[in-house]
């Protein structure tokens, strides 16, 4: 399983593993690329099977593609901060009710991850379908019914389809212990890369 940040250039990470107990040390692959084209994510994960987490950037739509088997090589995992990032926003320039309900409701995913972290991947999984499951059906179910409220043009609108265009990816925390409900230490790892360039 890998989490995956695109920066014009990526990291490959497998998972960090204490957060599911898992025995495999974590490990960081930088591997810069000129430009944004998908032909670097393409080529760098030509050979990699599993569980990709990252953010929703278009180039990595083909590797979830089935293959002629009919099984994608990579399940998409979405990234809840990514989708929390993007309500916080609206929140913060328009003080909007419906964002502050929605960063509340997905505030409730992340504390049932705290009392889970560093369990292992099974017990993780049964606490996520007593606690998370509902709570996570809710929030789609909600999510439908503001965008019949809201403007359909608006930043807000498009958060809501963002994480609906997405729901199983959004979803598949529930269903695999292993997998984080965001790709938050795939960042963490970018940002000194990030900064240095900067300067």
């Amino acid at each position: 399983m890998c989490a995956i940040r695109w920066l014009a250039g990526h990291v490959y990470m497998p998972e960090k593993q204490r957060p599911w107990a898992g025995s495999a040390p974590p490990a960081a692959v930088y591997r810069f690329a000129p430009d944004w084209k998908e032909e670097h994510v393409l080529t760098h994960l030509a050979n990699v099977r599993g569980i990709l987490q990252a953010d929703g950037y278009k180039g990595y739509a083909k590797l979830y593609a089935p293959e002629l088997d009919g099984v994608p090589r990579l399940q998409e995992a979405a990234c809840w901060a990514h989708l929390r990032r993007d309500f916080h926003d609206f929140r913060t320039s328009t003080k909007s009710e419906i964002a502050r309900e929605a960063l509340n409701r997905i505030g409730k995913f992340y504390d049932i991850e705290r009392d889970i972290n560093g369990r292992p991947a099974d017990v993780r999984m049964a606490a996520r379908q007593k606690l998370s499951q509902p709570k996570v059906a809710a929030f789609f179910a909600w999510s439908k019914q503001q965008l019949l409220r809201i403007p359909g043009k608006s930043d807000l609108a498009k958060a809501f389809r963002y994480g609906l265009s997405r729901q199983e990816a959004f979803s598949l925390f529930l269903t695999d212990g292993r997998v984080a409900i965001d790709n938050n230490p795939a960042e963490r790892a970018l940002r000194p890369i990030g900064i240095g360039r900067k300067n």
